[in-house]
């Protein structure tokens, strides 16, 4: 047995270390399995698992085993589902043995061979040890539920299953042996069957082969391979019956017989194979009405495993079911992340990427909810150093600032170190959302700053730097707290439930911390938005509102981004008879509309003037309107602005008002940007740890324009209907604050909402009794347990017993059992708990029924015991019987074994008593009694001789005496007996002597020794006539008095009067003589509590009440009563506490003036008690519900606010310090005297930054590119620099920001240069050439435009072809024989240049041979970057060429003396040409590099 579940567990382990992610066979849905292991049962007879030593070796063991096959289908059995299914039939055949280790007689067989065996055990041994042999076959179809997600995650496949099906099963028996000669059958004798000697042949059939339908649960752990799969897995089949295993207990059983299949198996998929990817679900709805979930799927463009010779190479790829960048993650083959490009509209990524020599491993990996997808890029960088590469160093980035860091403030300062790029144009600085943000970059120290303005919660920026040899990037996390939020504050200044007759009235409001208008709202009962006017210097918000008659209800509500508060007014209106206005807005509302003007009608009744009318939209702006008092009609036109638009109008006169409102939906274009509006409560404290979530949403198309988040930018599964336009969510909430963002993005915008949720673990209080099966008990005691959870405090817990309170009781709050011994009246009993915590409370209810009900006890008074002799053939029979509601209806008499009628007997005081008529000989009476609780019987004889029989008289005593005396003084007459040899004394069974028999007057007399209790003296005589029986019943009372003393703290001394201050209290006494816990009662203020007595010590735990507790212990027994009282007063005064929730720290800064504090105030029971003040002055506040609100003005500085509760008990003082510094937003001023076109490579630059401060940060960026700090400086508010600009327009932006704002300025200044011309081709004045189609070149320079250029050849225009960016002028022309002229001007904002050169067309010499010069028939002019001395390097002769640093210019050639004799260039600029007497002219380079304002020429 051991090997069989070795073999699995070692294959699961395997499996586990060998598995490949992604082995999921989907294709194949049919399996086939095979199981072995171990078939045994749950039943009346023991399972028999140990092996044998049977008397022959042919003979079995009694090992159990089982086998079975099984065939299946699965559904849902798909990629990405969280469940599957199968459908399996399977065959088991399995055998068995059990085995008792006692003898048993309440064993019965339902076979009737094996019975009559059976009974033949019983009459010899008093018992048998039963034993089977069981074989089965069984056919069942079975359903199995797996976890589909975690096989494909992990390959462990837990699973459950359930079955019906057909058993078919044959039990046999050992029951017998054979002699030695084997010829007859013999039992088992005792020792044999006891020391398990059996022969296990099993001879005798208990069951014939038969059929049962059965059900059957079960449960198994596979690990999965793709094509296969192994585990273990348990059955268990219900057999519905007591009899499975061919026995039948007499005993009671709660449980019917049951059979289990424990094995280990395999299962094999059929056809198929092993996919790497799973096929993508379809993304229409299923037929349930589910949405499938689709992958993300990665395709990189790139062909894979090529060579590449360049040092970086471009990555191109295609994603899908990929909705944000922060799904997407590229890496190369060190696992470092790379920076990458992601266009969410086309789903397409791109990334340059740095290639090291040898090879290149690139991963690009798409993970979203639903799955995860990668693909990896092979690229051989065949670049090295022998090539005749020089060294090309990609960059390197590294933030010196600490990851992962909280701050309070509001920006914060980013310092990294940038190695190896040319300027701040290969750097980049970007937050989470892909945005560029500006920076400095100092070039001499590598060192890059910015100041960056954080948002609530996470903060994510990057660093990334590329050159042509590489890249890198780094990133930063941020966690921003903003602590100085205040949340809205509403406070309705009018009173509350007031009475009015008029119409109208006015309401005014304080409404604070609430940036605009648009932050309040106003509705009445009915929830219509009504019109207000709002003064935000004062924070008034004032309204005039209509009333009906009876009761009116407004509500004022206040939200911003930090919360939310709200409050009603309730206002009673008694109409007179005075009509109000009647407003009724003649449009139809909530109509949309295209064009953005609407007219709006409306009929007004019961207005005296145009001043008694309203006009308004959405912000209580006023709005131009008319009205004719003829037709009572206003009519207005109105502008509408894109999206809701809402109108009011209202009336009022002195009677009341009116007001309607009107909402108008304004699309401008086809293209409506979406809206989301969350719907739950924001900055709501809940104390459930899952919350549904739900919004709005207009304006989407489909759910991939939604994104739900927490703060940490994970993406959260939820559900979308377009029908309803509602977004639904069930999320997890963390302990403490929980931000979660739901944001909606089409082509026509974006919105997004914000929910912040407080999650407070709190669960509400269970409770459940515990081991209550029977609701009828026939004790007067019952121990009740319940679990109650979710208490710690046992004093939250009280337990009622038919409505009175029980003290005392037993709660363990780590476990929540809660344990007490009750005390029961007869009837019903109502049990209650109640229990509660601030999260909730709850009760439980539990009825027991006391029946008190007593046996049936027969006891024979005449004749006092069986086997007397009369000689009198008519007897008169006396019986007592006690018991529960015993009639004479629930007796019966038996003489001689007939029934007999017992109308004549009479049954009074529990005496029966009936006359009977013997019979010569022995007389047989039986009696039996039967009642609800149980029966009795009894059988006595009467020896009817016709002779005078002995009688005996117990003289001066009664049977049933009770007596205090250890002795008894008998006398006794003897009737008809003549001497003491025929008389025997038994006292409690044991025969006794020390009596004398006196013949004289035949009595005995003498004294007997009595017990404690009852004591029963049998007195027995005989004579040939008969034999006389009588005993008589005393019982012997050796009781004392009970004492009490109490033994509690306060009452050592003999006190009864103790006080204390603590509501927990332990009663305690010593009791002496008592020893049942039922004659002692505990009584707290009248009602009994439950107690402990052990070994004379009685304690109990009890919970006071408030003021006198008064005790009572009262103990009643057979010997006497006693009595004791004790008084506790409880003191139950609690000083007051307080506990800040705003601000959560007693020390805070604050750039706001106005700060919100909250507390919570316990033990306060009037707002006298409590004071609120700031640096000593009073503050209002509000107090409700143990709840301390209230709005601090602060000082410059520090403020100190103290919050103080005080009752009659004690005090408590929270003191908070708040530093004030106010917050000015920066103001970014431009000088008009700034010029807009400039020739010098700076311009100097005055701006004005008005609430300037050391916590502002100021950057100057040219064209998106950061300047550094060195180039400006800011004194007393004044910037003043020179800032570098280069040529063309240049873009300059100051950016001023500080923790309370931020303000920039942009200035556009336009930077140029003298134009110049430098000839390329012809490099020299008279070029002579011999091929008629000529290509001319030259650098167009500073002429920014092509627009700028004039060429002519010949006098006249040609079309000619100009780089902007590499300022390079071509044009390909047919010469003419002779000198052909090139005239090029360039005229910019800064200047104008000409210049002019001659080239000489002669076909009809030969043209000149120039080795290694090929320039499409130009040979022979141009030297082909060298000079005629070889100018090694390629450096330039003239030093005004030189580039800057003096380094040649990468891949470029200086400019060339002309051939000595030849003329020099015509140039304007001034460029001059040296000239030298040689035939051969240098030639041009093939690619010009524009000289960037470097150096002259190239």
């Amino acid at each position: 047995m051991k090997n069989l579940y070795l073999l699995p567990l070692t294959l699961l382990l395997c499996g586990s270390i060998h598995g490949q992610k992604d082995k999921n066979n989907y294709d194949s849905k049919w399996f086939i399995g095979f199981n072995y292991g171990a078939t045994w049962s749950s039943s009346d007879i023991d399972n028999s698992w140990d092996v044998r030593e049977p008397q022959s070796e042919s003979l079995r063991s009694t090992n159990p085993t089982g086998w079975s096959l099984f065939l299946g289908k699965s559904f849902n059995y798909e990629y990405g589902k969280m469940l599957s299914f199968d459908l399996r039939g399977r065959y088991l055949r399995g055998h068995w043995y059990g085995q008792n280790s006692e003898l048993d007689s309440s064993i019965t067989s339902i076979s009737e061979d094996a019975q009559s065996i059976y009974d033949q055990y019983n009459n010899a041994y008093g018992g048998f040890i039963p034993n089977y042999y069981t074989k089965l076959d069984r056919l069942s179809l079975e359903l199995v539920i797996h976890l589909n997600r975690l096989r494909e995650k992990t390959g462990l496949d837990p699973y459950i299953f359930g079955g019906l099906g057909f058993s078919w099963k044959s039990i046999m028996a050992d029951l017998t042996t054979l002699n030695e000669t084997g010829d007859n059958t013999l039992l088992y004798t005792e020792e044999q069957m006891l020391n398990n000697d059996l022969d296990f042949d099993f001879e005798t059939n208990l069951i014939d082969r038969q059929k049962y339908f059965m059900p059957s649960l079960g449960f198994g752990l596979a690990y999965d391979f793709g094509n296969a799969s192994i585990g273990l897995e348990h059955k268990t089949t219900f057999t519905r019956g007591d009899q499975f295993d061919g026995y039948v207990s007499e005993a009671p059983r709660l449980e019917n017989d049951l059979y289990h299949y424990t094995s280990a198996f395999v299962r094999l998929r059929l056809g198929g194979s092993n996919n790497t990817r799973p096929s993508q679900p379809a993304s229409n709805p299923s037929a349930s009405g589910f949405t499938s979930c689709p992958t993300p799927i990665v395709d990189i463009l790139n062909t894979n495993n090529t060579s590449s010779g360049a040092g970086t190479v471009v990555i191109n790829a295609k994603l899908t079911n990929v909705n944000a960048v922060s799904q997407i993650k590229l890496t190369d083959k060190n696992n470092m992340p790379l920076p990458f490009d992601y266009d969410a509209t086309t789903n397409n990524v791109t990334a340059t990427v740095s290639l090291v020599p040898g090879n290149n491993i690139f991963t690009l990996k798409a993970t979203t909810n639903c799955g995860t997808d990668l693909e990896r890029l092979n690229i051989q960088n065949t670049t090295s150093s022998s090539s005749g590469f020089t060294s090309c160093p990609s960059p390197i980035v590294n933030i010196f600032n600490t990851n992962n860091v909280s701050v309070a403030q509001g920006t914060m300062a980013i310092n990294a170190q940038v190695e190896n790029v040319n300027n701040a144009g290969d750097i980049k600085l970007v937050d989470a959302n892909q945005v560029s943000l500006p920076f400095n970059f100092d070039v001499n120290t590598n060192m890059l700053t910015a100041t960056v303005i954080l948002v609530d919660g996470n903060n994510i920026f990057e660093v990334s730097a590329v050159n042509n040899c590489g890249s890198d990037a780094e990133q930063i996390i941020v966690q921003y707290t903003n602590i100085n939020c205040p949340s809205p504050i509403v406070n309705i200044l009018n009173t509350n439930n007031a009475s009015i007759t008029q119409g109208t009235m006015s309401i005014t409001v304080q409404v604070e911390n609430v940036n605009t208008a648009a932050e309040i709202k106003l509705l009445n009962a009915n929830q219509v938005y009504l019109p207000f006017s709002f003064d935000a210097n004062t924070n008034m918000l004032t309204a005039t509102v209509t009333l009906v008659e009876g009761n009116n209800l407004f509500y004022v509500s206040a939200a911003n981004n930090c919360g939310s508060d709200a409050e009603q007014i309730t206002v009673q209106h008694t109409n007179i008879n005075c009509p109000s206005p009647m407003v009724n807005i003649l449009n139809g509302n909530n109509s949309s509309v295209a064009q953005g003007t609407v007219s709006i009608s409306a009929q007004i009744e019961n207005v005296n003037a145009i001043s008694e009318i309203s006009f308004t939209n959405a912000n209580q702006v006023a709005l131009p309107f008319n009205y004719d008092f003829n037709s009572r009609t206003m009519t207005a036109s109105v502008n509408l602005v894109q999206g809701s638009n809402t109108f009011y109008i209202s009336a009022i006169n002195s009677c009341g008002g009116d007001t309607d409102q009107i909402n108008i939906e304004y699309t401008n274009t086809p293209c409506p940007s979406p809206v989301v509006n969350i719907l739950n409560a924001n900055d709501a404290q809940v104390n459930q740890g899952v919350m549904s979530i739900s919004a709005q949403i207009l304006n989407v198309n489909n759910t991939s324009e939604i994104l739900f988040t927490d703060i940490n930018q994970n993406p959260l599964l939820f559900s979308y209907n377009f029908n309803t336009n509602v977004f639904s969510a069930s999320v997890t909430l963390a302990e403490g604050n929980n931000t979660f963002f739901i944001s909606a993005a089409n082509n026509c915008g974006s919105d997004t909402d914000r929910l912040n949720i407080e999650y407070t673990n709190c669960k509400a209080p269970t409770g459940v009794f515990m081991n209550m099966a029977s609701p009828t008990v026939e004790s007067p005691y019952v121990m009740v347990q319940a679990s109650i959870l979710e208490i710690s405090d046992g004093a939250m817990v009280r337990l009622f017993v038919n409505n009175n309170q029980i003290f005392g009781f037993s709660f363990n709050p780590t476990t929540g059992l809660l344990q007490s011994n009750l005390s029961l009246e007869p009837g019903q009993n109502l049990i209650r708990i109640d229990f509660a915590n601030d999260c909730g409370q709850g009760t439980i209810n539990n009825t027991i029924i006391y029946n008190q009900c007593e046996t049936p006890i027969i006891e024979l008074i005449h004749p006092s015991a069986s086997g007397a002799t009369s000689n009198n053939q008519n007897q008169n029979i006396d019986i007592k019987i006690t018991g529960t509601d015993v009639i004479k209806n629930n007796i019966s008499v038996k003489l001689n074994g007939k029934l007999m009628n017992l109308s004549a007997a009479s049954f009074t005081n529990q005496l029966l008593s009936f006359s009977l008529v013997l019979v010569p000989g022995i007389n047989t009476i039986s009696i039996n009694v039967q009642n609800d609780c149980g029966s009795d019987s009894e059988v006595f004889t009467i020896d009817f001789e016709n002779c005078i029989a002995p009688s005996i008289v117990f003289n001066g005593v009664q049977t049933g005496l009770i007596t205090l005396q250890q002795g008894l003084a008998l006398n006794i007459t003897m009737n008809e007996i003549f001497g003491s040899q025929n008389i025997s004394y038994k006292l409690n069974g044991k025969n006794i002597s020390g009596l004398q028999f006196n013949p004289a007057n035949n009595t005995v007399s003498g004294n007997i020794s009595l017990v404690p209790g009852d004591n029963y003296f049998t007195v027995s005589a005989s004579n040939d006539c008969g034999t006389a029986i009588e005993t008589l019943h005393v019982i012997y009372n050796d009781c004392k008095d009970p004492a009490i003393s109490i033994t509690s703290l306060g009452a050592l001394n003999g006190g009864t009067n103790v006080s204390v201050s603590n509501s927990a209290y332990t009663i305690m006494a010593s009791l002496s003589n008592v020893k049942l816990a039922k004659e002692i009662s505990v009584k707290h203020n009248g009602k009994n509590i439950n107690f402990s007595f052990v070994k004379g010590k009685l304690s109990s735990n009890v919970t006071l009440g408030p003021g006198l507790n008064n005790f009572n212990i009262t103990v009643n027994t057979p010997c006497g009563e006693a009595s004791e009282n004790l008084t506790i007063v409880y003191d139950d005064c609690q000083p007051p506490s307080i506990t800040l929730k705003v601000p959560t720290s007693n020390a805070i800064q604050s750039t706001s003036q106005k700060v919100q504090i909250i507390a919570k105030l316990t033990n306060i029971s009037d707002i006298s008690q409590i004071t609120l003040s700031n640096n000593g002055s009073p503050v209002p506040f509000a107090y409700n519900n143990g709840i301390i609100k209230a709005q601090v003005t602060l000082s410059d500085g520090i403020n100190t606010v103290v919050i103080n509760a005080k009752n009659p008990c004690g005090e408590d003082t929270e003191s908070i310090s708040i530093t004030y510094e106010p917050c000015l937003i920066p103001d970014v001023v431009l000088n008009s005297s700034t010029p807009s076109v400039i020739m010098t490579s700076a311009v100097p630059l005055t701006v004005g930054i008005n609430n300037y401060a050391a916590s502002t940060t100021v950057t100057i960026s040219v064209n998106g590119h950061s300047v550094a700090s060195s180039y400006f400086q800011i004194t007393n508010g004044t910037l003043t620099g020179s800032i570098p600009l280069i040529n063309g327009m240049n873009t300059i932006v100051i950016y001023a920001v500080s923790p309370c704002g931020s303000d920039s300025e942009t200035i556009s200044i336009l930077r140029c240069k003298n134009p110049s011309v430098n000839w390329i081709n012809p490099a020299l004045v008279n070029t002579v050439v011999t091929s008629e189609s000529f290509t001319l070149q030259a650098m167009a320079n500073n002429a920014l435009d092509e627009s700028n250029i004039q060429f002519t050849f010949n006098g006249s225009p040609v079309p000619f072809s100009f780089n902007s960016n590499t300022e390079m002028l071509s044009a390909t022309v047919n010469l003419t024989p002779g000198n052909n002229v090139f005239a090029i001007r360039i005229q910019n904002t800064c200047g104008a240049a000409n210049s002019n050169i001659s080239v000489i067309y002669n076909p009809t010499i030969e043209a000149p041979q120039n080795p290694g010069n090929n320039n499409n028939g130009n040979n022979g002019n141009i030297n082909n970057g060298k000079s005629p001395k070889s100018n090694k390097g390629n450096k330039t002769p003239n030093k005004t060429s030189k580039p800057k640093g003096g380094q040649s210019t990468k891949g470029s050639s200086s400019k060339q003396a002309p051939k000595s004799g030849q003329p020099k260039a015509n140039s304007s600029s001034g460029n001059k040409v040296n000239s030298k007497k040689e035939k051969e002219t240098p030639t041009p380079p093939e690619t010009p590099i524009k000289n960037n304002g470097k150096g002259k020429g190239r």
